[in-house]
């Protein structure tokens, strides 16, 4: 999805890119079988890539490590 995340939500970003490769990187992590989606980024050419929204350490924890798996970068942003 791409609708905005409401405040207090935790997640994932993996990426603040341009639309296309938001795009592509948005479709890889919905590969893996997590929950992705698309927000606006700090311009109106970026987007923020998502993994989310994250509801317990656990699940913190547990798809972070499915993101080291997959060499990507991401640090923790709540909203």
């Amino acid at each position: 999805g791409s609708a905005e995340p409401t405040r207090g939500q935790t997640f994932w970003q993996v990426g603040l890119v341009d639309p296309v490769t938001a795009r592509q990187m948005q479709t890889s992590v919905a590969a893996a079988g997590l929950p992705v989606r698309l927000a606006a980024g700090n311009s109106p050419q970026s987007r923020r890539v998502l993994v989310g929204p994250l509801t317990s350490r656990d699940q913190i924890a547990s798809v972070k490590q499915a993101l080291d798996g997959r060499q990507m970068q991401a640090f923790l942003k709540t909203y």
